[in-house]
């Protein structure tokens, strides 16, 4: 494996076999898959539910057994081994139900509160790709592995609000941000915030990162899930220049070697992961 670091300047960085062309349709038939139990999970819990409730010798309060409900589809989908945030709305999704239809909640707000958490959590509907917002101290990390007085490329996938391109254009100021950021809420939220403080070597992408081509960058950061790193890998060794860096934040690639390991150290506890471009033979 590559160095560990205690977050501060790292020495050069090792090389990395570059993998095959990335695959992203396996992604969508995963995510797919995932709802898919995920729904599965809501109907044999209810069902299990309902035949319990027939033959219980008492009754059992309504919240009480939408709570119950909640239970056993989180914990089929624990026993599934899906995302965590599956567990969080598998758990909770029965609750907010039976509490709506008990609070006489108008359908419209269920309409709204859809719309709202589609817009916002569009990656994470479609690729299992969750909203992880990185935290001001990953900017100063990254700066202490960059080279000195060079203009910069940078590239975040998965931008959220912009805070990693606002932080990154201030400490180094002589460079070039992108971000891509596929949901719509989101991608509107950063380009207001980019244009409000003026960041003018600042700019967001709507579109998905699997659509963006990486070839002029020199660094791309991404703050993803486990589930697309190694096709991402792949689409990084494939389309960056040799000598080029990707980083990580939070999860590794699988079965690629990082060249450097540089813990954030804060409440987090997480962790960059960097990968060197190698030589391409």
């Amino acid at each position: 494996m590559g160095r560990d670091v205690p977050g501060g300047p790292s020495p050069s960085l090792g090389a990395n076999v570059p993998l095959s062309a990335p695959s992203s349709g396996r992604l969508s038939r995963m995510a797919h898959a995932a709802s898919l139990r995920a729904l599965a999970a809501q109907g044999i819990s209810f069902l299990a539910l309902a035949f319990l409730l027939r033959f219980m010798p008492w009754p059992m309060p309504p919240h009480g057994a939408a709570w119950l409900d909640g239970l056993v589809a989180a914990s089929l989908v624990f026993a599934w081994r899906l995302p965590f945030w599956w567990w969080v709305i598998s758990l909770l999704f029965p609750p907010l139900v039976a509490a709506a239809a008990a609070w006489h909640v108008r359908s419209a707000w269920f309409g709204g509160l859809f719309l709202v958490s589609l817009l916002l959590y569009w990656s994470a509907w479609r690729g299992q790709i969750p909203l992880f917002l990185s935290s001001r101290r990953v900017c100063r990390l990254l700066k202490a592995q960059l080279p000195k007085d060079q203009a910069l490329a940078f590239a975040d996938l998965g931008s959220g609000l912009g805070g990693v391109l606002l932080g990154m254009a201030r400490l180094v100021p002589d460079g070039a941000y992108t971000g891509v950021e596929n949901a719509p809420l989101l991608y509107a939220a950063s380009r207001l915030r980019l244009a409000l403080q003026g960041a003018r070597s600042c700019r967001v992408l709507r579109q998905s990162f699997w659509a963006h081509r990486l070839t002029d960058y020199d660094v791309v950061y991404a703050y993803l899930s486990p589930v697309p790193m190694k096709a991402l890998w792949e689409k990084a060794c494939a389309e960056m220049r040799p000598g080029t860096l990707f980083v990580s934040n939070s999860f590794a690639v699988p079965d690629a070697e990082w060249s450097l390991r540089v813990p954030i150290l804060d409440w987090t506890g997480s962790v960059l992961y960097l990968y060197r471009i190698a030589t391409r033979h």
